[in-house]
């Protein structure tokens, strides 16, 4: 399905909604390149959503997307209810038993460099940002349900990251526009403004305006509001990683205060 004209309506759209914080999110993000078909790197619900029709799929162009439309068969609000009395469609995160179905992700992230252990991450990231989260958007990322996670750049541990205000493509994701329901069947940490990220950058920025990066979900780690430290289940015996209680601790093992060439190779494999 070919891209439409649309598209360039909604460059110029700011995303709002309960999720956001001091926001103004992108709406849309493209790619590098031009175009021509398929989803876009991020477009928000809010930008979807349509009173007549509840999602604007033509705006997403994606298949699998357009298939779970189709099989919960609530494409349109009944005929009898008019676009004045209905308005837009609520847009809302759900819990998990209200998932009626689930994608399964098909999206390739952050590169292919492996991430087994913290040397690993430490080796491949082009860089290491630390910061916090100003604001948590919904929507669909290369058409999959997700998060768009407005990360406010703190500390560079390695390497730099152009701009304080950077976005993360994050897959955890579930919520309804209207009457529909979106849910990404990818399980993790789920996140809350003010919490703390860590980003492993392999890739660099993936969209044509340099903010927008979409990490696997171990090149993450997340600290709590509360201090509590998230890591991927794999990593926390990672040698060297296994006595970290912060993402402060993260960022010293990094730099070398608990020095990696010390740890055994044969961990690292």
């Amino acid at each position: 399905m070919k891209a439409t004209g649309s598209f360039l309506l909604l460059t110029s759209a700011v995303l709002s909604t309960a999720l956001s914080l001091n926001g103004q999110a992108p709406s849309l993000l493209e790619p590098k390149f031009e175009r021509r078909q398929g989803p876009p790197l991020w477009i928000s619900a809010q930008a979807v959503s349509d009173p007549d029709e509840i999602i604007k799929l033509d705006l997403i162009d994606d298949l699998h997307l357009r298939k779970s439309v189709d099989a919960q068969g609530l494409g349109k609000y009944p005929e009898k209810e008019t676009s004045a009395t209905r308005g837009m469609p609520e847009i809302a995160t759900i819990p998990k038993p209200e998932c009626v179905t689930e994608t399964l992700s098909a999206e390739l992230r952050g590169g292919e460099s492996p991430s087994e252990t913290i040397r690993d991450l430490t080796t491949y990231s082009k860089s290491i940002v630390k910061g916090s989260i100003r604001s948590l958007d919904l929507g669909f990322a290369s058409g999959e349900p997700s998060l768009l996670v407005g990360l406010e750049v703190s500390e560079a541990v390695k390497g730099e990251i152009s701009g304080k205000l950077i976005y993360i493509g994050y897959p955890v994701a579930r919520f309804r526009i209207g009457s529909l329901h979106f849910c990404n069947a990818e399980r993790g940490f789920e996140p809350s403004v003010g919490d703390q990220v860590m980003l492993f950058d392999y890739t660099g920025s993936i969209d044509r305006d340099g903010i927008f990066y979409s990490p696997r979900l171990d090149q993450l780690f997340f600290q709590s509001q509360r201090g509590q430290l998230f890591v991927p289940p794999h990593l926390k015996a990672s040698p060297g990683l296994e006595g970290a209680r912060s993402l402060d601790d993260v960022a010293q093992l990094i730099r070398g205060n608990v020095k990696l060439e010390d740890v055994p190779r044969e961990h690292a494999q």
